[in-house]
């Protein structure tokens, strides 16, 4: 039977990973609330943890509607074969009782012995020996073909009744998440009125946020800079055979010129940071996302991420993400700041009260590298970002951590 109506293998496998990947990602964003809503103060943290996790529910919505049409398409597509199968089976039948009905009817004129000795010799008899023959493997092949039939018909029978209770469970999964969707909807919009209650209490404290973290940036910014420019300088003052291209920046990128040479071993080190996106391992090993990467805002309040934030247990230990060298450690304020490169990309631990590690030191994935200190709230968070250098000439990009890591443990 043709597979028209039949969603693919891999269109089911592909919404089942979606759907629970996004299961997994609300789950651990629910961790996260349920962390944040233990501290009663209005929180633009919860209110950016309530949307993401208002966004997933919208999506996983989207998915289970779209699985739940691809199981209605392959419900009508099994209901066809099995009228197909039964109007088969009747025909094999059909043709069976014809072959049986022949046969007994003809038993009166000629038994099978008599039609045998009735031969003219015994070429003719061997002829007659092969027709009777034929005639009973005629009718054996069609009990075969009815048996198989009937179990092809009790499988697709089977495969039937599972696709329905697959169906059902999906419709009770959609109908809940429905239920906490509005919760949660009402829940943001409630969270939204009390932070612009509190408007200029919270712009005051994100604006002091604000300029620590510009500061923090700057910095960062320039020993990247300072970083990649003595890499241009040796390129430019030597042969570059000591140099390979560097492919991996995106000429096209707005306002980033490429990095043209970069040493071998700094090559090989971007091409694996690379290869590793969405497999690095987290910093942290237990932990929730307290602030997401980007910018966002509630009313007048406006907040720019350049990593992510994650909130830990006093005394945490932060270890690398990947292979690669100290490029620098950090004193800003009182808290450590740890970089390190991988060609050009650099991974950056912010808001560390002890560093493990020092500049030019190699470290390997999982090497712990310091430990986290409170944010200014009196919480131990880490700030972790990436950023990916073009050059020496303020070509520098932030990059989503989120898209890089793997999933939180």
């Amino acid at each position: 039977m043709s597979q028209q109506g039949k969603p693919t293998v891999e269109t089911r496998a592909k919404l089942e990973n979606e759907r629970k990947e996004l299961l997994a990602d609300i789950a651990e964003t629910q961790k996260e609330l349920t962390a944040i809503r233990d501290d009663k103060n209005v929180s633009i943290n919860q209110l950016q943890a309530l949307q993401h996790q208002v966004a997933d529910r919208h999506k996983l919505k989207e998915n289970i509607n779209e699985e739940v049409d691809d199981i209605g398409s392959s419900i009508a597509a099994y209901k066809s074969e099995i009228n197909f199968l039964v109007q088969k089976i009747e025909n094999y039948k059909l043709i069976y009782a014809r072959s049986i009905r022949y046969s007994y009817e003809s038993r009166g004129n000629l038994n099978m012995f008599a039609y045998l000795f009735c031969a003219n010799d015994f070429n003719d008899a061997m002829r007659r020996m092969k027709y009777v023959k034929k005639l009973r493997d005629y009718r054996q092949q069609q009990v075969e073909k009815i048996k198989a039939t009937e179990e092809e018909l009790n499988k697709t029978l089977t495969t039937l009744k599972s696709e329905r209770i697959n169906r059902e469970k999906l419709l009770i999964l959609n109908n809940s998440q429905s239920k906490i969707l509005l919760q949660e909807t009402k829940e943001a919009e409630e969270l939204v009125q009390k932070i612009k209650e509190k408007e200029k209490q919270l712009i005051a404290e994100l604006d002091k946020k604000k300029k620590a973290e510009k500061k923090i940036s700057d910095a960062i910014n320039e020993i990247i800079i300072s970083k990649m420019k003595t890499v241009e300088d040796s390129a430019a003052h030597n042969s570059n055979s000591k140099f390979v291209f560097n492919p991996l920046v995106p000429t096209k990128t707005p306002g980033i010129q490429p990095n043209l040479y970069m040493t071998p071993s700094d090559m090989a080190s971007a091409t694996n940071f690379e290869k590793s996106k969405g497999k690095l391992i987290y910093p942290i090993s237990q932990g929730i996302i307290s602030c997401h990467f980007g910018n966002y805002r509630v009313g007048n309040i406006e907040y720019y991420n350049n990593g992510i934030d994650i909130q830990t247990y006093t005394n945490g230990t932060v270890t690398a993400v990947f292979d690669g060298t100290v490029s620098s450690v950090v004193n800003m304020d009182g808290k450590l700041i740890v970089l390190i490169q991988h060609g050009n990309y650099f991974t950056v631990y912010n808001n560390l009260f002890n560093a493990l590690v020092s500049p030019g030191d190699k470290v390997r994935k999982m090497q712990p590298i310091g430990i986290v200190a409170n944010n200014e709230e009196g919480k131990p968070t880490l700030n972790f970002q990436i950023w990916r250098s073009a050059g020496s000439k303020m070509q520098t990009m932030q990059l989503n951590p989120e898209q890089w890591v793997g999933r939180a443990e």
